[in-house]
């Protein structure tokens, strides 16, 4: 009679500490950090059992392997292992589907109980833990199950779908604007270099010059000197038919530059920082084009009406 006391006793436990389990899954971890950094009482009560997510899950385990064993212990001298072993298996499988995935409101209120518990009673005794002991409880980052932007990429889309999304759309949009500009490289967007003629900062300017910078695609138009090294650029929109004198005196001279497998968040910074609308994009010591932040702007706004 003792032995049966005992073993519901045991197995009631067990069934508790699937609720505790199941419950402290289910919390949403974020989300009560937020909270509970605006004063939410309910939220400040709760999160340290949040803070110790790991330790707890440890003892939980531990003293489910402890509280099966004795139960098969006592099963094993009522009746035959056999029919424990089957009996036990069946009521930790029935256990866990009676919880469910999603746990209902007495599950969560039990457990929550249960974890704040469990939560004071760790930063307590871990001070008393030994330290390989405590090494074993130690919270270990878990994987975020990303691995590169497209994976990130991927999430924030999976956001904007969701119901009960918080997050302000424009918010996400600008956020999957700027995980683009850091993906792509700029030899996507950049103009050749051999699109462009070749205009040395000494040159006149002329009709025939003129016209023939008004030809080109790119509103910036690079800017030689007489070694054939790039100077800066010439924004075409400056040049009307009255303009005189010489190319250098229109020049926006440049210190920056760009490799090809620079993205366009890279750059958008450096024209920022060279406060130039234009740079020169290189093959290692070879001019191969040139991004301007034109180019940059309309690939944004073709990325916001996709």
């Amino acid at each position: 009679m003792i032995s049966i006391i005992v073993l519901v006793i045991l197995l009631l436990s067990c069934l508790l500490l699937f609720f505790i389990y199941k419950t402290l899954n289910y919390l949403p971890v974020r989300e009560i950090k937020k909270r509970m950094n605006r004063d939410d009482s309910f939220a400040i009560r709760i999160y340290p059992s949040i803070a110790y997510k790991t330790e707890i899950e440890g003892l939980i385990i531990i003293k489910l392997i402890i509280l099966i064993a004795i139960s098969l212990v006592i099963i094993a001298r009522s009746v035959p292992v056999w029919f424990g072993i089957i009996a036990l298996i069946s009521y930790l499988v029935v256990s866990y589907f009676l919880i469910g995935k999603k746990p209902n409101k007495f599950i969560l209120k039990v457990g929550l109980i249960f974890l704040r518990l469990y939560a004071k009673f760790l930063t307590k005794f871990k001070k008393y833990l030994p330290l390989k002991l405590l090494a074993f409880f130690e919270n270990k980052p878990k994987h975020s199950g990303l691995y590169d932007l497209d994976d990130l990429t991927e999430l924030v889309k999976e956001q904007l779908a969701q119901e009960d999304n918080r997050i302000i759309e424009e918010d996400l949009v600008q956020i999957s604007n700027l995980l683009s500009l850091s993906k792509e490289p700029v030899s996507k967007l950049m103009i050749k270099i051999s699109n462009f003629p070749i205009i040395k900062s000494d040159d006149l300017v002329t009709p025939v010059v003129i016209d023939e910078i008004h030809r080109i695609k790119g509103s910036y138009i690079p800017v030689y000197d007489n070694d054939n090294q790039i100077l800066g650029f010439i924004n075409k929109n400056r040049l009307g038919l009255e303009s005189e004198g010489r190319i250098k005196n229109y020049i926006d001279h440049v210190s920056e530059k760009l490799n090809k497998n620079d993205s366009l968040y890279d750059a958008v910074i450096r024209l920022i920082n060279d406060n130039s609308y234009a740079l020169p994009v290189y093959n290692d010591l070879e001019l191969i084009g040139v991004i301007d932040l034109g180019l940059i702007l309309s690939f944004i706004l073709s990325l916001r009406q996709a």
